[in-house]
């Protein structure tokens, strides 16, 4: 591997190269870039070869020159100074035993052609350079140079105007490139001086005495915040977290919405199943199953918001309306109001009092698992704990009635709390199976 020593203005940095070829320019992108403005975006290009290192000028604007001689295409070797343009050099220092991927010595960077430049800030976009020309006398103001180009005369649409004999109309011109600053002499009658040395066209630094005709100038170089920069990052950041905060909001609500609907359409299917349901019993004499089914569906309907706004069960046509729109048309003329009337189920206790004990709890468990809208089928083991509770309070009353007194005083409370949410009271059975009373 070729060891280099790239010397600038800024100061020198020792690079090993690793592959056959690299380019050198201004460009970031380039393999050992350099911040010069008299160095072109792609200067020169080092390449070995069969015969050795070779450099060749990629049709720079200020030359490639080999031991200060100009060159177009010239082998190199260990010990020569390769110049680009009239402040960067690159010394070919000698081969070198293998350092691993991208290795650099010195102050640089590990450089690959999209490296940032050594030197270089992740926060540079984030600073501005300003260039300023201090005059050495009282011919001329302090400027400072505004854009990219500026052009230095006698005449007054100049953008640095002097009034001065010894400087021509139009004398010269000044160019941002990129941090840097060039000066361009224009034929001017009395020349361009960077340091009292006559210049057609030459980098300028801080501190350089830069002289039009007769009159001085001081360059000086300032940094400071790029104030129009970060305000501008600013707003792009406040829009994009306003952007996310709405694409948010929206998309909540959107979510939020989805659910609702998807909610109520459940809740209708559930009351259109409960209302088929219980006509069916009440069409199959069960009038105690089909008081709890259509009682389980009014439930859902006032729970959900889906009842008619004012309806109660005192009207069960009107509470049901909605409802029987969506049931076939031999449901539709069903007698709601006799199905719920407490009379019809007492008319109906000649029925249940030829069931046995056993049989009586389990069709008062169905009931209740209908009334709770749950599956009327009850599991057997369920049934077996209800039916051994039933046992047990036959052979041991007195202990079971300590129980359920101890339920009646808790009874009022659980209904204070199932009335503040809107639930059905049958809910009690759950709440104190739960507490662990039972």
């Amino acid at each position: 591997m070729m060891r280099l020593r790239v010397s600038e203005p800024a100061g020198a940095r020792e690079v090993v190269l690793r592959g056959e070829r690299a380019v050198i320019g201004r460009l970031a992108e380039c393999d050992i870039p350099v911040d010069d403005a008299g160095v072109s975006r792609e200067h020169a290009e080092l390449s070995r070869e069969s015969t050795g290192w070779w450099v060749r000028d990629l049709g720079s604007r200020n030359g490639t020159f080999v031991n200060d001689a100009p060159a177009e295409r010239q082998r190199i070797a260990e010990g020569d100074v390769v110049r680009l343009g009239p402040d960067v050099t690159v010394e070919l220092l000698g081969e070198d035993a293998e350092e691993g991927d991208g290795a650099v010595r010195g102050d640089a960077a590990p450089r690959g052609r999209r490296a940032r430049r050594a030197g270089g800030s992740p926060f540079g976009w984030l600073s501005a350079t300003d260039w300023i020309l201090e005059p050495l006398g009282e011919r001329a103001r302090t400027t400072r140079i505004p854009g990219t180009v500026m052009f230095v005369g006698r005449d007054p649409s100049a953008g640095l105007a002097l009034d001065d004999e010894s400087v021509s109309r139009m004398h010269a011109r000044l160019d941002r490139e990129g941090v840097g600053l060039v000066v361009t002499d224009l034929k001017s009658s009395n020349g361009t001086h960077v340091n009292d040395e006559p210049v057609l066209r030459a980098s300028l630094h801080d501190g350089d005495i830069v002289r039009f005709g007769d009159v001085a100038f001081e360059v000086r170089r300032a940094s400071g915040p790029a104030w129009k920069r970060i305000g501008a990052l600013g707003l792009v950041l406040a829009g994009l977290a306003l952007a996310v905060f709405v694409v948010l909001r929206v998309s909540d609500s959107l979510h939020e919405r989805a659910m609702i609907g998807d909610s109520a359409q459940r809740v209708r299917a559930q009351t259109l199943e409960d209302t088929r349901a219980g006509i069916a019993a009440s069409r199959g004499g069960d009038v105690e199953l089909a008081r709890a089914y259509l009682l389980h569906a009014a439930d859902l309907l006032q729970l959900s918001g889906l009842a008619p706004r004012g309806a109660t069960l005192g009207r069960p046509a009107e509470f049901f309306r909605e409802v029987v729109a969506q049931l076939p048309a031999e449901e539709r003329e069903f007698d709601f109001a006799g199905a719920l009337d407490p009379g019809t189920v007492e008319a109906s206790r000649a029925r249940l009092a030829t069931l046995t004990n056993r049989e009586y709890v389990e069709r008062q468990l169905s009931r209740f698992a209908v009334e709770l809208g749950q599956d009327p089928h009850v599991p057997p083991g369920f049934t077996e704990q209800v039916w051994s509770l039933v046992t047990e309070y036959e052979k041991y009353p007195g202990s079971m009635r300590i129980m359920l007194r101890r339920a009646r005083d808790l009874q009022p409370r659980i209904r204070g709390i199932l009335a503040s949410r809107h639930l059905p009271e049958a809910f009690c059975y759950v709440a104190w199976v739960e507490s662990g009373l039972d």
